[in-house]
């Protein structure tokens, strides 16, 4: 035989290909034995190194083991029992002698899954395998070259087959609808003529898209000794079952007691198939070619099957020409090349990835979970918070209150401390009065009033009267409205006359006045001022404020207090009057005695008084005055003894900015 370069190329690369792959095995069988044979204290590299190396590939001559396969033949699994089985062993030794320059080489595959493996990895010249499984691997670029026929299969495209049965005495069981939610027995799940063609018969009994599969409760596999198919009904584990055609003729015939004892379901009438069956028929077994195998091997190897002589079963290799049925099952069951068809579908992608669509939908079932509950707590809090807000909204609004009803007790106070001021105020126009009374008395009595005196008289008791009214209306005004009448005021004058009212009560008649700003001068009547210090104040309220101050100080000097240092019958208040940042301040010390540390911290509090029986409404009153006008009320520990009131004011006159009426601190430019 002549065998070509291309040939000899094709050798070396088979060659070279055998070798990882024996490699490989041998380093799996050699870890497996080396982990069930040696202590655990032996590493696992010295198991594999000391393994046989195993190859697969068996030599059909056995002159030929020294030399390298050429020809490589896979031969797939198949049920037992099988009248294809003869044929098998006459091909390769009648390969082995129609090609003498070739080295024939077998290896039997326990499963269709296997021989596919090597397939892909072009590790296979030929391989003999069900008509299913070679139509399952067109893809892959195999060609058939010859299709097994015998004397039960006279056509090699009508030869295979499945057969439906249950036992006899299943009444229950008629036809392919009765097995819908029974439990069926098979030789395995990839079996071709044992189970797929069985199961192409139920497709058209499930809607469209369900799985064969499905229409049984269960389906139990038994291997592939197929006489466990019977057996198994026989003892009641299934209900029915599924064999390869021709079979349940051979159990029949070779066990006696079987015969009667099943009933064919779906069985399909042909006079020409030998056997009984439930299903369409379908080609044999297939010698199929890969694309490893060189064209002329083909050619030659294809030659050599159809001369091949019928074997004493008379099965022999013919020619097949039609496999629109394999084709059809392979689409119906979603096989092969139609795999991507199962791979799409719902259940398809379920159980490829329930996985992960199980993460996907609990991460969304635990935002979903997250989401509700940070809305609730969301609706929780914003009710706290709304709640919150309206217990701030009812305690400002309280205290809004309070401040209104201090204001007004406050208010009262003042308008109980005008009342003095209003009586020295009034007793001057009512003097005045009185005295124009008294003297036109006097003159009517002596008969000296004329026109002109009386009308003159009656005019200076009329201006007096009215400035009397206006005396009264300023403090009425003042405790009937919230608001305040704002003018233009010197700052020393508001002193001095805050001074000399004050110094007409009884209270200042016990204290001796000073002045210490040089700017003023203390004198019987008040005050004597250099220079203007303009204030836009309401005076009413900043004299009543002045005039506190001043007689907090001057019973502070009254206090008994002032023993201690020798100043009893000495009682004085020092008063003075700067301006600094824009500010009028007025000082007003005391020499009474000196405050505690917690004694002092309680004048900033509101409603406080270090007299027994004060409310402490004056300094109160002093505070809110002074912020009303954007100043503050203060206080100073003088070193020995005594204290000091500072009363500060802003510096401001009327502007078109500035209304008549302001309230709150002046802005920069208009201090």
């Amino acid at each position: 035989m002549t065998v070509s370069k291309d040939r000899k190329a094709d050798r070396k690369r088979s060659r070279a290909g055998l070798r990882p792959h024996i490699l490989s095995r041998a380093l799996f069988t050699g870890f497996v034995v080396g982990l069930a044979t040696l202590s655990a204290a032996f590493p696992a590299s010295s198991a594999r190194a000391s393994a046989p190396e195993i190859d697969p590939w068996v030599h059909v001559r056995a002159d030929q083991r020294d030399t390298a396969c050429t020809v490589r033949v896979g031969v797939s699994s198949f049920a037992e029992l099988n009248p294809n089985h003869p044929i098998i062993n006459a091909t390769l030794e009648h390969l082995a002698r129609t090609l003498p320059r070739e080295t024939v080489c077998v290896n039997y595959y326990p499963t269709t899954e296997r021989l596919a493996a090597d397939l892909r990895r072009k590790e296979v010249d030929f391989f003999i395998a069900s008509s299913g499984f070679y139509r399952r691997t067109l893809l892959l670029g195999a060609k058939d070259l010859s299709v097994v026929a015998g004397p039960h299969a006279p056509d090699p495209n009508r030869a295979e087959g499945s057969v439906f049965l249950t036992r006899i005495d299943r009444t229950d069981i008629r036809d392919l609808e009765d097995l819908r939610g029974k439990t069926l027995v098979a030789n395995l799940d990839w079996g071709f003529s044992g189970f797929q063609t069985a199961l192409r018969e139920i497709v058209p009994l499930q809607p469209q898209g369900a799985r064969a599969k499905d229409f049984f409760r269960s389906i139990a596999f038994v291997g592939h000794d197929q006489k466990a198919v019977p057996e198994a009904l026989l003892e009641g584990r299934a209900d029915a079952g599924a064999l390869k055609t021709c079979l349940l003729e051979e159990y029949e015939a070779r066990r006696p007691e079987w015969k009667g004892k099943f009933r064919v379901i779906n069985e399909i009438p042909d006079t020409d198939f030998a056997c009984r069956t439930s299903t369409r028929l379908y080609p044999n077994w297939v010698f199929a070619a890969t694309p490893r195998a060189p064209t002329a091997l083909a050619r030659r190897t294809a030659l050599a099957l159809l001369e091949m002589p019928r074997t004493e079963e008379g099965l022999y290799w013919g020619i097949g020409t039609d496999f629109s049925e394999v084709d059809g099952l392979m689409r119906d069951l979603r096989l092969g090349p139609y795999e991507i068809l199962d791979e799409w579908s719902l259940r398809a992608l379920w159980e490829r990835y329930k996985v992960l669509v199980s993460v996907l939908l609990t991460l969304v079932a635990g935002g979903l979970l997250h989401a509700w509950r940070a809305e609730r707590l969301v609706r929780r809090r914003t009710a706290q918070l709304t709640a919150a807000h309206a217990r701030e909204k009812a305690a400002a609004r309280e205290a809004r209150l309070q401040e209104e009803r201090l204001a007004l007790l406050q208010k009262r106070a003042a308008v109980g401390q005008m009342s003095n001021m209003v009586a020295h105020e009034l007793r001057q126009p009512l003097a005045a009065i009185l005295a124009y009374g008294h003297g036109l008395e006097r003159l009517a009595e002596a008969g000296r009033v004329n026109a002109d005196v009386l009308g003159s008289t009656l005019v200076k008791i009329t201006r007096e009267a009215e400035r009397a009214n206006g005396i009264v209306e300023r403090v009425r005004q003042y405790a009937r409205t919230k608001s305040v009448r704002r003018t233009s005021t010197d700052a020393r004058a508001l002193f001095d006359e805050a001074v000399r009212a004050f110094r007409l009560t009884e209270r200042a008649r016990r204290v001796a006045f000073e002045a210490a700003d040089e700017t003023l001068d203390a004198t019987e009547d008040g005050l004597r001022a250099v220079g203007p210090l303009p204030l836009w104040v309401d005076e009413l309220e900043t004299g009543l404020a002045l005039q506190n101050l001043l007689r907090n100080a001057a019973d502070a000097a009254n206090s008994q207090g002032a023993d201690e240092r020798g100043e009893r019958g000495n009682p004085r208040v020092r008063f003075s009057l700067s301006s600094s940042g824009g500010y009028v301040v007025y000082r007003i010390e005391d020499n009474g005695p000196r405050l505690s540390d917690e004694a002092f911290a309680r004048l900033s509090m509101p409603l406080t008084s270090e007299k027994p029986e004060g409310l402490g409404l004056g300094l109160g009153i002093a505070r809110s005055i002074a912020q009303a006008h954007g100043g503050q009320v203060a206080f100073e520990r003088l070193e020995t003894s005594g204290l000091a009131a500072l009363f500060a004011l802003p510096i401001q006159t009327p502007s078109a900015g500035y209304p008549h009426e302001p309230s709150g601190k002046p802005s920069s430019d208009e201090k």
